[in-house]
């Protein structure tokens, strides 16, 4: 499903060159569910935002679901980000003055929805992610784990083929990390959802099913079916 082909992403800071994704080259099919592993600084998150349309590679090339990413500009783009791809960031980047359902709704407000229809979807996921009693709450009334699952709520409302769950766990404590986990689980071996989790922790590295490892922009290692 996804084709990753030299891609290469540098910076310049302080005069010297980063090379964030260091000619990088690696394929995803329908249905995994895996890790892209390493440390801050690593390049992962820089990768994870080219895979989503967030950004563009200096080189190198990316296929997904047959569409060269590349060729997508302007309204296609952004329509690539809404339908294809749904996004879950450690920040959960809610929007503070909506509530649950309403933060839900964002992306089908853009996919031009019709508002009976919104409330109907956003609901729909929020049972999904088991959180419909608390879908008229403003995120300052939500713990860190309800505020995540609103995002994987969000984040699946368009029904994507993809998930990019940068750090999904980051700002979490263990056990309400492992009901986030669970929900993508359930969500690749229920639904067929494509998930990749770009994180630093081996807990949530060894949840899925393959991990990438990434030093200094290079791919340092994958394990198929292995644990770190």
């Amino acid at each position: 499903m996804i084709k990753v082909i030299n891609l290469k992403k540098y910076y310049e800071l302080g005069g010297e060159i980063v090379k964030a994704v260091d000619d990088i080259s690696f394929t995803v099919n329908q249905g995994e569910m895996i890790a892209i592993m390493g440390p801050s600084g690593s390049g992962k998150s820089t990768l994870m935002h080219i895979l989503g349309g967030l950004d563009s590679p200096d080189a190198g090339s990316i296929e997904i679901d047959g569409i060269d990413l590349d060729s997508l500009k302007g309204k296609e783009l952004a329509k690539y980000r809404n339908k294809m791809v749904g996004f879950v960031f450690q920040t959960f980047n809610l929007q503070p003055h909506l509530t649950a359902r309403e933060n839900v709704e964002l992306p089908l407000i853009f996919a031009n929805i019709s508002a009976k229809d919104r409330k109907i979807l956003a609901e729909e996921a929020l049972v999904k992610v088991e959180l419909i009693d608390r879908m008229n709450h403003k995120p300052n009334a939500l713990s860190g784990g309800q505020r995540q699952r609103v995002s994987l709520a969000r984040a699946l409302v368009n029904k994507p083929k993809i998930i990019l769950a940068d750090e999904p766990t980051g700002n979490l404590d263990s056990k309400t990390g492992d009901v986030i986990l669970k929900l993508l689980k359930d969500l690749n071996k229920e639904e067929g959802v494509t998930v990749i989790i770009v994180t630093h922790d081996k807990y949530v590295a060894n949840s899925t099913n393959r991990i990438i490892q990434i030093f200094d922009g290079k791919i340092k290692d994958t394990k198929l079916d292995k644990k770190l």
